[in-house]
C-alpha cells in the first residue's frame, strides 16, 4: 500500500493511477484527515452513471418490478 499527500497525487498523478491499475493500493490523504483510495473502474464511467440514473428514476416511478430486473443486470 502506497500512502500519499494531495500535493504529491497533484504533481505525479499519472504515476499512482497506473499503480493503481496495476493493483497496488494507492490512498491520498488530505489536510481535514480524509483519505481516499484510488480505485479503476472497470465498465465505463458513462454506463455506470446511466444505469444507476435509470434505477433512480424507475425507483422514483414506482415500477418496481423493472427495477429489480435491471438491478439483477
Amino acid at each position: 500500500m502506497v500512502v500519499i499527500t494531495s500535493k504529491e497525487f497533484r504533481d505525479k498523478h499519472r504515476k499512482y493511477f497506473r499503480m493503481a491499475k496495476m493493483g497496488e493500493d494507492v490512498v491520498v490523504k488530505s489536510r481535514e484527515n480524509d483519505h481516499f483510495k484510488l480505485v479503476p473502474v472497470s465498465e465505463p464511467v458513462e454506463t455506470v452513471i446511466r444505469k444507476e440514473f435509470i434505477l433512480f428514476r424507475l425507483q422514483k416511478e414506482q415500477t418496481y418490478p423493472m427495477v429489480s430486473f435491471l438491478q439483477s443486470i
